[in-house]
């Protein structure tokens, strides 16, 4: 019997183990079924990824383009109106602080202030918010350190009304003048560390601003090409190519078309046409006639190879028809007796630049910009005697500056440019300037 019941339990034993061994094995076959289907789907997500990577790749190319395009100005509709509830509801506005430092290197050994130096050229506040839905309130102060004083400037301040009748917009206040392109740019937001001699010269050495109003609208036409044309009353101080007098206002007309060549390509054209008096005839009154015309010119071609790299051409041409007295002597004994003859000033002055510009990487840039100018003449007068001049004769002034950027990040940036200079007083020149400019908050004011 005992023999019996051993030979039933170690068959039963020996039936449980081939069971388990089978139930093993089709329980190892089932994991390594699903890691096979876990590795397809792996894969399958991986493929998925992939694909969305590069979708994503794309999108960020194009967006980067709109953006660019945005930043730098070039397209043709206007801001929107402030979505509704903004306005008086948040009292908190945009806040941006830019800082602009400059080392500038020259081989002149004139003591003059920003020669061999290291400035904080430029500290800028820059403050904006909307009032309603349809106004806002932009200014920017600017303090800097490059002059023995330091100093603080209504760099602009101005009201922007949307939604007027027709579609015009407004604007009121201390603006820049919408002449061509370096004009509208802060020093900070330009390709180069120095403005273009055409703008310093005729202008300002930062561009010329002036407390003005403003109004600009879309012009309708068959062809369906965008046209902006904007109308300016300007205050006349400020700008080298006008007497300076505030009751003789100066007037600007401008006008600007852009072209969308493909998705990566675009071109822009502007004309600018200014009005204004210079005080030839002395005196406190000045001139009455106005007796300065100045047109420009402007051109921009934009070309996004992809999301990274760009080459930007841009080029600026402006000329003069300005009344002078001529031939010029001078009083030069101050007996209020013109004695001494010195010639003819330039009535017809102009000068362009040519700026070639290319980032090449996420974090590098190139570029180099040619400047030549015949350059503005004057006539300085006492009580209608002319007592100082200034003449160039047949001789201009011209510069080239190669120049390497560094972009550490969208917000910082650091530059290494050279110019070289030879001017209409025969003399010559080698600069090397270093800037780094970096910013925080937001710097809106400069869209105009």
């Amino acid at each position: 019997m005992f023999k019996f019941f051993s030979s039933v339990f170690i068959f039963t034993l020996l039936s449980f183990s081939a069971t388990e061994a089978e139930a093993s094995e089709a329980y190892l076959q089932s994991i390594q079924q699903q890691i096979t289907n876990l590795q397809k789907t792996i894969s399958g997500l991986q493929e998925t990824i992939q694909n969305q990577s590069q979708l994503i790749d794309a999108q960020g190319a194009k967006i980067t383009i709109l953006e660019t395009k945005i930043e730098k100005g070039v397209s043709m509709v206007s801001p929107p109106p402030a979505p509704k509830g903004l306005g008086l509801v948040n009292w908190n506005p945009e806040i941006g602080v830019i800082g602009d430092v400059v080392t500038h290197l020259t081989e002149s050994t004139e003591d003059e202030d920003g020669n061999d130096s290291l400035v904080v050229r430029e500290l800028e506040l820059a403050f904006g918010q909307y009032i309603d839905p349809h106004s806002r309130f932009d200014a920017a102060i600017t303090l800097n350190d490059a002059l023995e004083d330091q100093n603080v400037e209504i760099e602009q301040a101005y009201l922007t009304r949307y939604d007027l009748p027709l579609g015009f917009k407004f604007q009121l206040g201390k603006i820049r003048p919408k002449i061509g392109k370096a004009n509208l740019l802060d020093r900070h937001a330009l390709e180069n560390v120095t403005e273009p001699l055409v703008i310093s010269n005729f202008f300002a050495e930062e561009g010329w601003k002036a407390s003005g109003v403003r109004i600009q609208n879309f012009i309708p036409n068959p062809w369906d090409i965008p046209l902006e044309l904007t109308g300016e009353v300007l205050n006349n101080r400020g700008a080298a190519s006008f007497s300076g007098i505030r009751r003789r206002p100066v007037f600007n007309a401008h006008l600007k078309s852009f072209f969308e060549l493909s998705d990566t390509k675009d071109f822009e054209l502007g004309a600018t046409t200014l009005l204004g008096t210079d005080n030839l005839s002395g005196g406190a009154r000045g001139n009455d006639q106005y007796n300065v015309k100045i047109y420009g010119f402007d051109a921009t071609y934009t070309h996004h190879l992809d999301g990274i790299r760009k080459l930007k051409l841009q080029s600026e041409l402006y000329f003069q028809d300005r009344d002078f007295r001529n031939p010029v002597s001078l009083d030069t004994n101050g007996d209020g007796i013109e004695d001494e003859f010195i010639g003819s000033i330039e009535n017809h002055p102009w000068g362009f630049y040519a700026l070639a510009d290319f980032k090449f990487s996420p974090r590098l840039s190139t570029g180099v910009r040619l400047d030549y100018i015949k350059p503005l003449g004057f006539v300085d007068l006492s009580d209608g005697v002319r007592i100082d001049a200034s003449r160039f004769g047949t001789d201009y002034s011209w510069e080239v500056s190669p120049y390497l950027t560094f972009h550490q990040r969208e917000f910082c940036l650091f530059r290494l440019q050279y110019s070289h200079t030879e001017n209409a007083q025969g003399i010559s020149d080698d600069a090397i300037y270093l800037q780094a400019r970096f910013q925080i908050g937001v710097d809106r004011h400069g869209l105009q």
